[in-house]
């Protein structure tokens, strides 16, 4: 086993050059720019200082979401926690995107100056658990549910890491399909419900001459397009573990996916460019109109339905949950999610200040500020009328099927390999060396299994 100092040295080495899971799935920077610029360079004091002259004074760390509107909310939030407190001077809040989480993360942990409270990646989670540099809040979560009610089971199995929790979720960013319902019915195909009834609906929309393609997925380095591809390799029940933590995805199974992924490429079914789309790629590409189906959190649902849009692509746009295949298809969720290193120097209050989040009118309003964006993660939201709503009932069994890095394994380490090769984008890559350098789909899969086994030794 490699020296806990030494992993934590190659593991900061290794997210220094990561790319955010919620980039795309809740802090893409390219789509809100006027809120990126004014909360990157703000770093508010949250609390009444004049009247405070003693106190602690903490320091947290928000993401930049695309909702300005919650991220006012939870900023409020601070500023009544402190106003609250005698022993709170006051709370400094700073918003951070998700694409400069690692860098200042990596930089807090090296420095030993870190927030007191922050949000994380659930990749960033992984790594920074397995380093030993995150507070068990396991008590802090058995608070929450005594109060609040309990985590949906899947979702809290996610964020178990070798028995304990070092994190409490805001909230869930389901992946869900949207699509264009006029492009549909110019092409008269129905909505898909497998992965080749999306063959034959981008076959049709081809055919029928239409100035769209069927089907817009990232193949290239962003975040939103790696989880597309994991479904689908699940779908087609290829899988990275087993329960040992044995590397299994060289298979016959996973070879089927690429060639059903590379057919849909060739077959002039997906844009050219998704090779080389960063995480903006395919929200761009159904905006422009380029794309009739892509596979993104609502956020992208939300865009259409905004007022500048609602009049217009907002009345032919639909979202439902992803198509099926023959396996169960799990897949990565991404969180709005908080932790606290256990360097910081507020930890009991921060566990206060987190515990408020979750009081039961607040956290209930705010859950109902970001639908759908904000899905559900503990059962009592499930009962609310808007996830009890059509929209939140065709979207809602994704959720279910959220599952924790390395599944099936239960092993640490597995988790943290899983998380490093997602962030290296590693099955994107893998459909690069098929269509760019015109790899056998055989010699594609077996390299990805070399390199997931590179993942797991480098953490054993």
């Amino acid at each position: 086993m490699m020296r806990r100092r030494g992993r934590i040295a190659a593991a900061l080495l290794l997210t220094t050059v990561m790319v955010g899971s919620v980039a795309g799935c809740g802090s893409k920077t390219e789509e809100n720019p006027s809120s990126e610029e004014s909360k990157s360079q703000k770093k508010d004091e949250v609390g009444s200082t004049d009247e405070k002259q003693e106190g602690a004074v903490l320091k947290v760390w928000l993401p930049n979401t695309f909702s300005e509107d919650a991220d006012k909310l939870i900023e409020e939030r601070c500023r009544e926690f402190a106003e609250s407190r005698d022993d709170v001077k006051e709370v400094k809040v700073e918003f951070i995107s998700g694409t400069d989480g690692y860098a200042k993360w990596n930089a807090a942990i090296e420095s030993g100056d870190v927030p007191d409270l922050t949000f994380l990646h659930i990749t960033a989670y992984n790594n920074y658990a397995g380093m030993g540099v995150l507070e068990d809040l396991s008590d802090t979560l058995a608070d929450v549910e005594s109060t609040y009610g309990a985590l949906i089971e899947n979702h809290k199995e996610n964020f178990t890491f070798d028995g304990k929790i070092y994190t409490l979720p805001l909230y869930a960013q389901i992946n869900s399909m949207t699509y264009r319902t006029d492009f549909l019915e110019q092409a008269g195909a129905d909505v898909p419900e497998t992965w080749e009834d999306l063959r034959e609906v981008s076959k049709k929309i081809k055919d029928a001459g239409l100035d769209c393609y069927g089907f817009g997925n990232g193949m290239g380095s962003a975040d939103d397009g790696e989880d597309i591809l994991r479904c689908i390799f699940r779908s087609f029940g290829a899988r990275s573990w087993d329960e040992d933590g044995n590397v299994v995805i060289n298979s016959k199974e996973a070879v089927d996916a690429v060639n059903y992924l590379a057919d849909m490429y060739r077959s002039g079914y997906m844009p050219p460019s998704v090779l080389e789309w960063d995480a903006s790629g395919n929200n761009t590409s159904y905006l422009a109109g380029e794309s009739a189906i892509v596979f993104n959190p609502p956020t992208l649902y939300n865009v259409t339905q905004n007022d500048e849009n609602k009049d217009t692509l907002g009345k032919v746009t639909s979202i439902t949950a992803l198509p099926k295949g023959d396996h169960e298809s799990w897949s990565n969720i991404n969180y709005i999610m908080f932790s606290i290193f256990n360097k910081a120097e507020q930890k009991d209050l921060a566990k206060d200040l987190l515990k408020s989040f979750f009081d039961q009118e607040w956290y209930d309003a705010y859950i109902e500020s970001g639908f759908p964006v904000a899905g559900p993660v503990f059962e009592k939201t499930l009962e609310t009328e808007k996830w009890k709503s059509d929209i939140g009932q065709q979207i809602l069994p994704q959720s279910y099927l959220g599952r924790r890095y390395g599944y099936p394994s239960e092993d640490p380490s597995v988790a943290v390999a899983d998380a490093k090769a997602y962030n290296d984008f590693v099955l994107s890559k893998t459909m690069q060396k098929v269509l760019l350098d015109n790899m056998s789909a055989e010699d594609a899969v077996s390299e990805l299994g070399q390199e997931l086994q590179g993942y797991l030794d480098a953490e054993k």
